[in-house]
């Protein structure tokens, strides 16, 4: 059975109200209804219905968190994957491996340029990461793929955090672990960018789509 747009607006604002702010998985949810409706046309599609089929804020909250979860193990497969295309492309291979030298020598040879330098590296990442993780916290129509893509891009920065804050008084040794640690976070960043804007770009395509109904 497929639903009208006047039963897609009611199940959708039933949604809303019970605080599943993802457009995402609330298409997931419709998606559930339809199949339902499919199965036995008698049905009658009301808000008793809604609430035998979904329950209300609390069983709907453990449907986000079980999504979350399963969003999680999707997304470390991909990035995964996303870590072995790059190995398999000789251009992006050379470009991060070049600048994993670069950084090096100047760890090396230039103290004051790493220490400005490796500031640059790591807050730069980590503030566009935030900003666009509060980009979709407050936008209207709010994404849990595009927010579990943003979270996993800053998670190795969060682990680096308390050496970078006090770079200037570590000692060489900690400062050599910094360098392996960013360069590994600069890799693990630039996956985890990457899959965020194909997922970006995947769910804007689905939304526009589902904004023309």
């Amino acid at each position: 059975m497929e639903l009208t747009k006047q039963q897609i607006q009611f199940i959708d604002n039933y949604l809303i109200e019970q605080g599943v702010k993802y457009w995402d998985v609330r298409i997931e949810l419709l998606d559930h209804v339809a199949s339902k409706l499919e199965e036995n046309e008698n049905i009658e599609l009301n808000r008793t219905f809604l609430i035998t089929t979904f329950g209300t804020k609390t069983s709907l909250n453990n449907v986000i968190e079980e999504k979350t979860t399963t969003l999680k193990k999707l997304y470390k497969k991909q990035r995964f994957k996303e870590f072995i295309a790059i190995l398999k492309n000789p251009l992006e291979l050379i470009i991060l491996l070049s600048f994993a030298y670069l950084y090096y020598f100047v760890f090396k040879t230039q103290p004051k340029i790493f220490i400005t330098s490796t500031l640059i590296l790591f807050y730069a990442p980590f503030l566009i990461s935030i900003c666009l993780l509060m980009y979709n916290l407050f936008k209207k129509n709010q994404s849990i793929r595009i927010e579990v893509a943003l979270k996993f891009s800053t998670f190795m920065y969060v682990i680096l955090n308390p050496l970078i804050m006090n770079l200037n008084e570590i000692s060489y040794a900690r400062k050599t672990f910094v360098l392996i640690g960013l360069i590994l976070c600069s890799f693990y960043a630039y996956t985890a960018f990457k899959l965020y804007f194909k997922t970006y770009r995947k769910q804007a395509k689905i939304h526009k789509k589902l904004q023309q109904l």
